[in-house]
């Protein structure tokens, strides 16, 4: 996502040939990603995690195919690209973004925020192990991009597309769904302690000792105390 987003215009120059084009559309791109995210915002506790991480990759996995196959499959003059190829080019761009930032609210922001550890603050160093991750995929990504594309052409757009595909098998196999399950029965959804179960228990069994140790007072301090306590009353 970070990489096609921040090589976008490249990859419009590659189009059309115009600064001023290739800034405009780069602008709109990244606008309209406020825009994106709603959907999955106000349907990710409704709708579920799992069904738009699929849904979302599956919408990246053709984007990118589109891209890669209008452009590489068209036929051209030279490097000469015709101006409808252009735009449809554009608008596979576009929205492959949509259905990257419609499933990025349920990914890292979401999913690594709920299904790490609960005891010993896992979820805070989980958190920031992923973003951190993140971040060096990323940058590993973005050196390599421009040689790449430069190499390949908009053929390298098929192994994005292949990256999709693959991310659509792990989620459909493997991540559990977490809607509806609070954080205290996240550890049982993947074979841990219900600690929501673990935290009754211990209660139920400091209110039994506090019962034991009143009834453990012998009578005659018992009823000076609640002498005293009615007098303070």
């Amino acid at each position: 996502m970070n990489v096609l987003t921040q090589y976008s215009g490249i990859v419009y120059n590659k189009v059309f040939n115009n600064s001023s084009t290739d800034i405009l559309l780069n602008f709109l791109n990244w606008a309209l990603a406020v825009l994106y995210v709603l959907p999955a915002t106000f349907y990710v506790d409704s709708v579920g995690r799992r069904p738009l991480l699929l849904l979302g990759a599956v919408g990246q996995a053709l984007a990118t195919f589109l891209v890669a196959t209008v452009v590489t499959q068209t036929p051209k003059e030279a490097t000469d690209y015709r101006y409808g190829i252009g735009v449809a080019c554009v608008l596979f761009v576009f929205l492959y973004n949509f259905f990257t930032n419609f499933r990025g609210v349920c990914s890292t922001w979401v999913v690594a925020t709920e299904v790490f550890p609960f005891p010993l603050n896992g979820r805070p160093q989980g958190l920031a192990i992923s973003g951190n991750v993140e971040s060096a995929v990323m940058t590993c990504l973005g050196l390599a991009f421009p040689t790449f594309l430069a190499n390949c052409r908009f053929d390298a757009f098929y192994f994005f597309m292949a990256v999709n595909v693959c991310n659509f098998i792990w989620v459909f196999f493997f991540p559990p769904e977490t809607k509806n399950v609070t954080l205290e029965e996240m550890d049982h959804l993947f074979g841990g302690e219900d600690h929501g179960i673990v935290g009754q228990i211990l209660l139920d069994q400091k209110g039994r000792e506090n019962v034991e140790h009143t009834l453990s007072i012998p009578r005659k301090r018992l009823k000076g105390n609640v002498h005293l306590l009615a007098t303070f009353t």
